[in-house]
């Protein structure tokens, strides 16, 4: 198996696997025997996270704009254990043409978010984190060349969180990304990487729906 159709077959199941368990959580239970419990007190609306359900899984699509322009899906994973300290894990899935060559990219990273300003139905937060992404360019033209190569960068940026109701929520990021890697460049049936590791920098938005559990 090539490691194009490895990455697109990792592709889809990084894009699919929250979504699986997004809709098992909003499915409706099966039916069960009636038993008598006193009863529960209403569930107010505000409380998308809670310490009694610290961990969310969520859909996120995401824009990047700067030397070029690319977009793409992916999934996180975001650990709350304190009202002021979040970590996120996650994984994006990006493509879009670049000078006429199809560029697509795979990032797995990790977030340190500091949530110090909200309430119950919202927060803000500054974020810092760093990434790995996994950058293929392909000639224009069909049957021609393609090269690869690992990006390593680091993410600056600020976002906030809407809680929706009990476990789902809101989330919206904004972020400056930094890397360290080799340029890319495809012509006609060529391409081919610089010889020289260079910094280069991109926008970057998000925008995902978590649930908590």
């Amino acid at each position: 198996m090539t490691i194009t159709r490895s990455l697109a077959l990792f592709t889809l199941a990084a894009a699919l696997c929250p979504s699986f368990a997004l809709a098992q959580s909003a499915a409706p239970s099966a039916p069960r025997a009636a038993t008598t419990h006193p009863a529960a007190a209403p569930v107010e609306a505000g409380h998308g996270w809670s310490t009694s359900h610290p961990v969310a899984i969520g859909n996120r699509l995401t824009g990047r704009a700067g030397q070029y322009l690319l977009g793409g899906v992916g999934g996180h994973i975001r650990l709350r254990l304190h009202r002021l300290v979040a970590v996120e894990l996650f994984t994006d899935h990006m493509a879009g043409p670049v000078d006429g060559a199809i560029r697509h990219d795979h990032e797995i990273g990790g977030m340190l978010q500091i949530p110090f300003l909200g309430n119950r139905w919202w927060n803000l937060y500054p974020m810092i984190g760093a990434c790995a992404n996994f950058v293929f360019l392909h000639s224009p033209q069909q049957g021609g060349a393609s090269v690869q190569d690992v990006h390593f960068g680091v993410h600056l940026g600020a976002g906030a969180e809407i809680y929706l109701s009990d476990h789902w929520a809101l989330q919206s990021h904004i972020e400056a990304i930094g890397y360290l890697g080799h340029d890319l460049r495809a012509y006609n049936f060529t391409a081919q990487l610089s010889p020289d590791v260079r910094f280069s920098a991109v926008a970057q938005g998000v925008l995902s729906v978590n649930y908590y559990f």
